[in-house]
Order: structure tokens, then C-alpha cells, then sequence
């Protein structure tokens, strides 16, 4: 496979439309609900934000030779790619308050996308801290809104263990994030 990601990026960086094709092919669907999940179901915003991701993908795209370290560049451009399309937003809406309302409600949406944005980036490095089964599965089940019985059959296991697997996965994020956070 990474020989395969290798030929794929290094011909997409390239400008070759039948690479960029296969990256679609190969890509889109997971791309496109990893973003509907950072979007909480809106679909209007997860389309703009995926259409905003795919032309960074165009213009900024280099050789990569590990599936893996792909997929967490990919998830950096959707995620600084979402961040910007919420920003647009704010300043897109007009409110007709005082000026010292604006400036307190400016103050607490900087916070809060402060905050969002530092959450967002602690989950990224969590997920590219894990192993890459833990992360499939995780991006399975949360973001492909794959059941945990689907998952087992295409593991060949039973559902408890898939369930097993998940409370330890969950814990690792929760305790790599947490480590995060008493550092800032």
C-alpha cells in the first residue's frame, strides 16, 4: 500500500487529473464524514468545508510514502480547513448590539474557538498516537457511523470484544488529551 500512496500523491502533486481521480475514489467518502462529524451533521458547512479541503489538497499536496502519516496530513487540511470556514461564519454575521455586547460576545466566540480549535488539534495528535487498527476502527465506527456488530463481523470477533476494544481505545485518547492539557 505505500508504495501505492506514493505513486498516488507524487502523481497528484504533479497536477495529473487521473491521480487526482484514484485520490478521490480512494478518499472522498472517509474525508467527507470525518468533516460531517466535525460539523455535527451540518450539512451545508460540511460541504463547504470539504470543498475547501479538496482544493488544499490540490495546491498543497507532496509525496507521501506511509498510509498513515497521509491520513493525519489529510485530517490537519480538514480540520485548519473547518476552523477557517467557522471563522467565516462569525464574521459573516451581522448583530445589531451595542458596541460593548459585540466586543464581549467577540471576546467569548475567540474563546471558544480557541478552545474548539485546541481540542480539535489535541484529538488529531491523539489519533495519529495510536496504532493504526485502533485508529480505523475508531474512524469506523465515529465517523463512517459503522455499528459495533458490522465492525466485528468484518473482524471476525464477537461485538463485547469490538466493545472491549473500544473502552480501551476511548481511554488511551482520553488519557493521551489529558496529558495534553495539564502541559498547556
Amino acid at each position: 500500500m505505500s508504495s501505492e500512496i506514493f505513486k498516488i500523491t507524487t502523481a497528484v502533486s504533479r497536477g495529473e487529473e487521473e491521480a487526482f481521480s484514484e485520490f478521490y475514489a480512494a478518499y472522498s467518502s472517509r474525508m467527507y464524514s470525518y468533516i460531517y462529524a466535525m460539523a455535527e451533521g451540518n450539512g451545508h458547512s460540511a460541504n463547504d468545508t470539504f470543498q475547501e479541503s479538496m482544493l488544499r489538497v490540490i495546491r498543497y499536496m507532496r509525496p507521501f510514502d506511509d498510509e498513515n502519516v497521509f491520513w493525519c496530513w489529510l485530517v490537519r487540511i480538514m480540520r485548519t480547513a473547518f476552523i477557517d470556514q467557522l471563522r467565516k461564519q462569525s464574521a459573516d454575521k451581522i448583530m445589531p448590539f451595542p458596541v460593548e455586547e459585540l466586543q464581549d460576545s467577540a471576546t467569548l466566540v475567540a474563546e471558544e474557538e480557541r478552545t474548539r480549535d485546541s481540542m480539535l488539534a489535541h484529538l488529531d495528535n491523539a489519533m495519529c498516537s495510536i496504532a493504526p487498527d485502533e485508529r480505523r476502527l475508531i474512524e469506523s465506527h465515529y465517523f463512517e457511523d459503522r455499528s459495533q456488530i458490522s465492525l466485528a463481523e468484518e473482524n471476525q470477533t464477537s461485538p463485547k470484544a469490538i466493545g472491549m476494544k473500544f473502552i480501551r481505545i476511548r481511554a488511551k485518547l482520553k488519557s493521551f488529551i489529558r496529558r495534553r492539557l495539564q502541559h498547556e
